[in-house]
């Protein structure tokens, strides 16, 4: 599987990790802003069924405003998905865009400020670790 992001796999359910999810995010400034449930998408568009699998869609207001100040078109970008799946082996992953790989990428302007959003993302999401 090719490796998008960041991941981590930790310890918990699926639904423990769900809940986790947000809290910790919150922690480093971040609320979530969508919820795409992935295997009620398919269920209910195509009568496919699929793996637990959420999007969420995290937002940092003040990085937000920063990247739009740099560039309107930033706004494509946002917010920045973090996912929650549960592997073939029940087991749980979490995986979060690394915006240093995607706006940075990009346009060397958003550097710093993707390099920052980038550190507070993974301080948040460590905490799956333990």
């Amino acid at each position: 599987m090719t490796e998008f992001g960041m991941k981590w796999k930790p310890k918990g359910t699926y639904e423990e990790t769900l809940a986790r999810v947000p809290e910790l995010l919150k922690t480093e400034g971040f609320g979530v802003l969508t919820r795409i449930d992935m295997k009620a998408t398919m269920k209910e568009k195509l009568g496919v069924d699929f793996r637990r699998y959420q999007i969420l869609g995290a937002c940092n207001p003040n990085y937000a405003q920063k990247a739009l100040g740099v560039d309107l078109g930033a706004g494509v970008m946002l917010p920045c998905n973090v996912l929650v799946w549960e592997a073939d082996d029940g087991s749980v992953v979490v995986t979060a865009v690394d915006p240093a790989q995607t706006m940075a990428a990009q346009d060397p302007r958003f550097v710093p400020l993707m390099a920052e959003l980038r550190e507070k993302l993974r301080r948040a999401l460590s905490g799956l670790a333990g």
